[in-house]
């Protein structure tokens, strides 16, 4: 009986033990549940946060994406019209003038003759410089070049009137007049072998011995003394060296005068020749044909003057100008930018 009871006692310990343990376990579970529940329901919350966060930013990196094609896709259509309308720009250029080229040289031609006319004086070659750039513009055959034709002509009119110094004629007469100066006599010089040869012939006579000591003493004489008459103020007598230096000083003078023309000064150019022409009058043979010929020359340089009255300025110049620079260097202005 006892062992019966103690059998129950013992079974229902270990029911009870087992209820416990079980409920025990039970309630640990579902405690674990409710906290994974809840650390579910927290990442679900994130994650739906992130979702929508990832949703934003998808919608702006779409707009952002869809605004920077736009913006490319105009700077290309902008580029592509720019590009079609340069080859249309070419296209021209090739068709309707191909020879716009031969503006730069007319350009070219104009600025030389500037060169030629207000630094070198140069009319004939400026005149020259300016019919090649009207026959440039000829041959481009362009009638809307006419203006530029007619400013040519005008400029070559004005030029054609100015009185041009052919230069290199002038210093070549002077230099034929610095050579002349050498063989012309001088006044109050007879050399010694003229005395000599007068003594000669007179040794030669055979009129007497009367003849022969007065034509001696004649020539004795003129070795020593010269007797010659002249008109005019009196001048003294010069020695042999002092005439060299005469005839040095007057080529000198007249080289003054070469260099004068070279450099258009036609003030010193008068004044060197007027001061040979004085010269000249108290230091040569007046009678003499050589020194005749001589002042008759410089007589003709005197009156020759190295001034002379040119355009200021080309009014072609300008004109080109504005030519080349519409045609040449005029930005190319893109159509239908909008």
């Amino acid at each position: 009986m006892m062992s019966s009871v103690k059998y129950k006692v013992v079974l229902v310990t270990i029911v009870t033990f087992l209820i416990l343990t079980t409920g025990a376990f039970i309630f640990q579970i579902y405690r674990k549940s409710a906290q994974y529940e809840a650390q579910i329901s927290e990442l679900s919350a994130q994650l739906d946060l992130i979702q929508e966060n990832m949703g934003l930013i998808e919608r702006s990196v779409l707009h952002k994406t869809t605004e920077i094609t736009n913006r490319v896709e105009t700077v290309f259509s902008q580029q592509r019209k720019n590009i079609e309308n340069v080859r249309l720009l070419l296209d021209d250029v090739k068709i309707l003038r191909p020879k716009d080229w031969l503006l730069a040289e007319v350009h070219y031609l104009v600025r030389l003759t500037e060169k030629k006319l207000f630094f070198e004086h140069d009319v004939i070659s400026a005149i020259r410089l300016m019919e090649s750039a009207d026959q440039r513009i000829a041959a481009l055959d362009d009638l809307g070049l006419v203006f530029l034709r007619e400013a040519i002509s005008d400029d070559i009119l004005k030029l054609k009137q100015v009185s041009p110094i052919d230069r290199h004629s002038l210093v070549l007469s002077l230099i034929n007049l610095q050579k002349k100066v050498d063989n012309l006599p001088l006044i109050n010089y007879t050399l010694l072998s003229d005395a000599l040869e007068s003594k000669e012939t007179a040794l030669q006579d055979t009129k007497g011995w009367q003849s022969h000591l007065k034509t001696s003493l004649k020539d004795f004489l003129k070795i020593f003394f010269t007797f010659k008459t002249y008109s005019g103020d009196s001048i003294p007598l010069l020695s042999r060296q002092t005439h060299i230096y005469v005839k040095e000083n007057i080529k000198s003078k007249i080289e003054t005068a070469i260099n004068s023309v070279y450099a258009q000064q036609n003030e010193i150019y008068i004044t060197s020749l007027n001061v040979v022409a004085k010269w000249s009058l108290i230091s040569f043979e007046q009678q003499d044909s050589a020194v005749m010929e001589f002042n008759k020359l410089l007589d003709e340089l005197t009156e020759q003057s190295l001034l002379f009255e040119y355009p200021e300025k080309l009014q072609t110049s300008n004109i080109i100008s504005d030519v080349v620079a519409d045609r040449f260097y005029t930005p190319i202005s893109v159509k239908d930018n909008q």
